[in-house]
């Protein structure tokens, strides 16, 4: 259903793609300035069940450098150290321990932000962008060889940066604490008619595997909404990933909350 304009952002309905927990915050923000935020977590971010959460985390407690590469990834590994180190049981390892003080790199601002949340007062962010590239180019990691180095993901993800710091000939391991899984379907078939009902001024997209689930929720009876609604993508590998399913004029928005709206 096409959407007659509207004045700025008010009463522009937007679908907001991001992980539940990541899309409060922006979406009071486009309530805030008139918008309808409409949320459709197109990835569910989940803890790992491990069978020992304590042996899981324990190089993130030796390591020298510690980078946080969302704020789904900060969550899960808290969650996961609750686990390891219940209230009653024996005393919980703290991070960073005391009398050892990690480099502690958040990906971005949303992600520093939560590790603040969490007791970490000043993580390191990159100064120009706020992804895995900007990570490797911060100074500190121009000559990591022989530290250490853990980089607290998620299952599958993207392993660039590990794979770029180990050239370097930093020592580094993935402490996967998180899954990603695709919308739960009711909620999805929920949007999706509302969508089809309602009608949407813009999609933003924050994630290329978020891209590929509406892609297939849609299909090709639903792809006709997409193509003749706004999309808004975090970043350019996620605009190269739109743009090859033949959606035009993808637009780019910087990260943050703020940035977005």
């Amino acid at each position: 259903m096409a959407r007659a304009p509207a004045c700025g952002l008010s009463g522009r309905r937007i679908l907001v793609t991001r992980p539940r927990a990541e899309a409060l915050g922006l979406a009071e923000r486009l309530a805030a300035q008139g918008a309808i935020p409409v949320l459709l977590p197109l990835l569910r971010i989940e803890p790992r069940e491990v069978p020992d959460p304590a042996a899981t985390l324990a190089p993130v407690h030796a390591a020298e450098v510690v980078i946080f590469v969302s704020p789904g990834a900060v969550r899960a590994f808290f969650a996961l150290q609750a686990r390891a180190h219940p209230p009653g049981g024996p005393a919980a390892a703290v991070f960073p321990l005391p009398g050892h003080q990690p480099l502690v790199i958040a990906v971005g601002a949303g992600t520093a932000r939560v590790l603040r949340e969490h007791g970490l007062s000043a993580p390191r962010i990159p100064e120009a962008r706020f992804d895995s590239e900007g990570v490797a180019a911060l100074p500190e990691l121009a000559e990591p060889r022989g530290r250490r180095v853990a980089i607290v993901c998620g299952e599958g993800g993207r392993r660039w940066l590990g794979d770029a710091l180990a050239r370097r000939g930093a020592r580094v391991e993935h402490i996967e604490c998180y899954r990603r899984l695709p919308p739960a379907p009711a909620e999805a078939a929920a949007v999706l008619a509302d969508w089809r009902g309602e009608g949407m001024d813009a999609v933003l997209i924050t994630s290329s595997e978020a891209a590929r689930h509406l892609r297939d929720l849609l299909g090709e009876a639903g792809w006709p909404l997409w193509q003749a609604t706004p999309t808004f993508a975090s970043h350019e590998r996620i605009r190269a990933v739109l743009t090859g399913f033949g959606l035009q004029a993808v637009q780019m928005m910087a990260p943050g909350d703020e940035a977005a709206v």
